[in-house]
């Protein structure tokens, strides 16, 4: 019986190979790798929140005559805070926030009263939807 040389049949890097592999195997064993769950620390929701209102905050104070609304300004700000919540990306986050701030921009034209002030509690409220969600599931304790 003649040796031959293993060729494998995808030539790239090691990587992509091991990769396509642990892939097929997964559908294979039709099975997901085993994983942890997202230790969330309460003090790091309570950044996420505190930082939300502060950004509204920052807005009350800088809207006016001078200073229009300026939407992707407080969209950028949302999102820099939004990465403290687990699986937001995910779960849709990022959207929910593009949602209100769209709201908000309406409401802010037809002069509803408050509409900052709801604004801010919408967007720590779906963050707190999201975390729920996960703790849920099984994916995020919360300590």
């Amino acid at each position: 019986m003649r040796n031959r040389a293993y060729k494998p049949l995808v030539s790239d890097r090691l990587e992509d190979r091991a990769l396509l592999s642990s892939v097929a195997g997964l559908h294979h064993n039709q099975t997901r790798p085993s994983h942890h769950p997202y230790i969330l620390k309460r003090e790091q929701y309570t950044k996420f929140a505190n930082h939300s209102r502060l950004t509204f905050e920052v807005l009350v104070k800088d809207l006016g005559p001078s200073h229009p609304f300026n939407d992707e300004h407080l969209r950028e700000s949302l999102y820099n805070v939004a990465v403290l919540i687990p699986f937001g990306g995910v779960d849709g986050l990022g959207v929910r926030i593009n949602q209100i701030v769209d709201q908000l921009e309406d409401d802010l034209n037809a002069r509803t009263p408050h509409a900052i002030h709801s604004a801010s509690l919408k967007v720590v409220a779906a963050g707190r939807e999201v975390v729920m969600a996960r703790v849920r599931a099984g994916d995020v304790i919360l300590r």
